[in-house]
């Protein structure tokens, strides 16, 4: 059981961490810990497009900076192949080796960037050293255990400091699933806290207006279900039969598209 739970809030951190998970994206991601954000230039290069102050990257690197090769390793060679859907170029691939490999060492990542038409390298000192993910990671693995730690602390903070179920839309559910996937009962007086918050929601109750979106209200339906799964606290079951409510009174679009629909068609 803690495999699982370990397998899956790994998971849970892996889809709530970026912004868009599909190739060539013209969307700004995260580089993981660097403490920068790029988005795809061509299929040989990604452009730096934020620089977040304190971070990793930090003076180092510049927004409009373009990084061609990472550690030595050239950005077009960055390819995946996806079952069914052919070969993808994606720089991601690469930047999350390069800084799974960093991290393992002496925690050094060098870019070779151009800025104002000139090429040089440019070395940023990561804050994780010598931890390396082991050969059967997540399981016994200090650095997944590590991460995991971080990520629910930080999630702890933000539930205390402003996050509720308003203020963070849907990606709040997958914080909730996260915390509870972790198995430790000090995370679940945060839980608490979020569902208190989605308590004193007012839940629209218009079904067939098309008013909700189902993104926030299906993810938050699973959320709800396994926070009472896990705690048996009635005061989320009000919450939880609205959206289901909701969900087969609006569902004639609500399955296939970002809003549920006008009229009931049984697809729930």
């Amino acid at each position: 059981m803690r495999t699982f739970r370990v397998a899956f809030a790994t998971a849970v951190i892996v889809l709530s961490g970026g912004v868009g998970l599909h190739a060539n994206s013209n969307h700004p991601y995260q580089v993981g810990p660097t403490g920068f954000f790029a988005e795809d230039t061509s299929n040989d290069s990604v452009t730096v497009t934020e620089v977040r102050s304190g971070g990793p990257a930090s003076g180092l690197l510049e927004v409009g900076d373009r990084i061609y090769k990472v550690n030595g390793r050239s950005l077009s060679d960055s390819y995946f192949t996806s079952l069914g859907d052919g070969r993808h170029w994606d720089p991601r691939v690469f930047l999350g080796d390069a800084i799974t490999q960093s991290e393992a060492g002496n925690g050094q990542i060098t870019f070779d960037i151009e800025r104002g038409g000139i090429r040089q390298d440019t070395t940023v000192q990561l804050a994780i050293t010598n931890l390396a993910y082991s050969p059967t990671w997540p399981k016994s693995c200090p650095k997944s255990d590590f991460i995991i730690q971080q990520t629910a602390d930080r999630y702890v903070r933000m539930i205390n400091d402003w996050l509720t179920w308003k203020s963070g839309g849907h990606m709040t559910s997958f914080i909730a699933l996260f915390l509870l996937s972790t198995g430790e009962e000090e995370h679940l007086d945060a839980v608490r806290t979020l569902m208190a918050s989605a308590a004193t929601e007012e839940v629209s109750s218009g079904a067939g207006t098309g008013s909700r979106n189902n993104w926030y209200g299906s993810l938050r339906t699973i959320a709800f279900a396994e926070y009472y799964i896990r705690t048996g606290d009635p005061a989320v079951l009000p919450n939880l039969q609205n959206d289901v409510n909701e969900a087969f009174a609006t569902d004639s679009v609500g399955g296939w598209g970002h809003g549920f629909g006008l009229g009931e068609t049984g697809f729930v």
